[in-house]
């Protein structure tokens, strides 16, 4: 909220007074929630009175900045921590492991992962290595993933090439390095 929201704000906790006859509703008190709820949006602080007034639980006592603020945070989506989503890249890997192998190319909308695999030393590695050895692989793909998180998108590869493609690419290197 803006400090121009503060009248149309004070207004909402007052109508709040009314529906709950709770005597000293001061500035002081107007302030101190106005602070509180400062990071959202005034028509968000408005739909979170209106969910307090209709929860069965809390809804019958006046809402404290808490009350509104579980409201506010259930409406918006939660982003996930770069933790998370390393997880859920490492699950993809080992999905594709035992589903396209080391033979097709590794196809990924997570960017990160793609880098972080390359990183340890690409996708055939990934691929041939242990059980004992994914244990510690995993460890590392986690540092170089939350390494690629900030990356620029444009500058982390799309796609690891799986083994065809890499004999393909070391052939005609070979052919090249012949004809000269």
């Amino acid at each position: 909220m803006r400090d121009e929201d503060a009248g149309e704000f004070a207004k909402a906790l007052a109508a709040q007074g009314v529906i709950y006859p709770k005597r000293g509703i001061t500035d002081d008190l107007a302030e101190i929630y106005f602070s509180v709820l400062s990071d959202y949006e005034l028509h968000e602080v408005l739909a979170a009175f209106k969910a307090h007034n209709l929860d069965p639980v809390a809804g019958p006592f006046f809402p404290k900045p808490a009350d509104l603020v579980k409201h506010l945070d259930t409406n918006k989506p939660r982003k996930m921590e770069v933790r998370d989503r390393a997880c859920l890249a490492w699950g993809a890997l080992m999905g594709a492991i035992q589903t396209i192998g080391p033979y097709r190319t590794l196809k990924l909308e997570d960017q990160q992962a793609i880098a972080a695999v390359k990183h340890l030393g690409g996708w055939k590695k990934i691929c041939e290595a242990t059980h004992a050895q994914l244990v510690w692989l995993e460890k590392d793909f986690f540092a170089a993933y939350d390494t690629y998180e900030n990356a620029p998108l444009e500058y982390l590869p799309k796609t690891l090439p799986g083994l065809p493609e890499l004999m393909r690419v070391k052939r005609a290197k070979t052919l090249l390095l012949e004809a000269q």
